[in-house]
């Protein structure tokens, strides 16, 4: 784990955060509701996010010649850039409660599950994707880092010689 890998990491992380501050607070009517428009930009976003880690992958096996930089590379971006966007939603539902629980996709999700408060759904939905999503979309950085990396070995050897 290099302090590269965790400063994009946290770059990342960063850039998701502002994205869910805007989409739950400065701009809510964008969250929680199925659209095209919502379904395009989050489509954008993900395709962006494995385009990240699958070229930090290929960069570091160019750099290393090490198959398995490119793995710890992606997982470790991944996790640190999703903690980050997951504790920014942890804030967020806290901080702006009144906001967040205006989302019709909450509210339906709210009112179909054992909780006595949308507080309440919410911190537990919020820290159970800590022990539950985190560690599959750490586990699919590290398949994007492999991806990138194998892709230098397919592409970029052949381009050296």
């Amino acid at each position: 784990m290099t302090l590269e890998n965790l400063k994009l990491g946290a770059l990342v992380g960063l850039v998701l955060s502002a994205a869910i501050l805007i989409t739950n607070v400065v701009v809510p009517s964008l969250a929680g509701h199925p659209s095209p428009d919502n379904g395009f930009s989050e489509g954008i976003g993900w395709i962006i996010v494995i385009a990240i880690l699958c070229w930090v992958g290929f960069l570091k096996v160019r750099r290393t010649s090490r198959i398995g930089d490119s793995v710890a590379a992606g997982a470790v971006i991944s996790f640190v850039a999703f903690a980050m966007a997951m504790s920014t939603f942890l804030v967020i539902d806290n901080l702006f409660i009144s906001i967040v629980a205006q989302q019709p996709e909450k509210i339906w999700l709210f009112e179909h599950s054992r909780f006595p408060d949308m507080r309440s759904y919410l911190n537990h939905t919020n820290l159970r994707a800590f022990w539950t999503v985190l560690p599959v979309i750490t586990l699919f950085g590290a398949i994007c880092g492999l991806v990138g990396g194998y892709l230098y070995l397919l592409v970029g050897r052949r381009d050296e010689r």
